[in-house]
């Protein structure tokens, strides 16, 4: 099993679930690509306007986003920002729940993290389907 270093923020007033499911969800991706190495990770939560504030500075694009990554699994750390609220209003478009949309996040972070790269159409699509197959085997959806 990877050793993981999870330090959760919320730096809103969404409730969220505990560290454990975020836990099992870094093991299981881990796991799945045979990673065996330490890893630090950061999940922040934030509000629109912060996220906002980060997707201009890094990515050039002044709105706010539902999901930023910062590190590479060559750092062995990263930092995955979630906003909440946009979650929700991206929720309804894939029929989940708030919960499970700030998981498909997660998940969609650490593949960020990985190499993967949803601006490439091959990558997008598997993210989707390996989102969506993970969520299934842990009874997220």
């Amino acid at each position: 099993m990877p050793q993981i270093e999870l330090n959760i923020v919320n730096l809103t007033s969404t409730k969220l679930s505990g560290k454990n499911i975020f836990k099992k969800i870094i093991q299981n991706v881990l796991v799945n690509f045979n990673i065996k190495k330490k890893i630090a990770i950061g999940l922040i939560f934030v509000k629109e306007s912060f996220i906002k504030k980060l997707n201009s500075k890094y990515r050039k694009t002044n709105k706010a986003t539902d999901v930023l990554t910062f590190g590479t699994i060559k750092d062995l750390s990263v930092d995955i920002v979630i906003c909440p609220a946009v979650a929700r209003l991206k929720a309804k478009i894939f029929s989940l729940n708030e919960k499970q949309m700030i998981y498909k996040l997660f998940i969609h972070g650490l593949l960020h993290f990985l190499g993967y790269n949803d601006k490439i159409k091959k990558d997008a699509i598997l993210m989707d389907k390996i989102e969506t197959k993970l969520m299934k085997k842990l009874y997220l959806i």
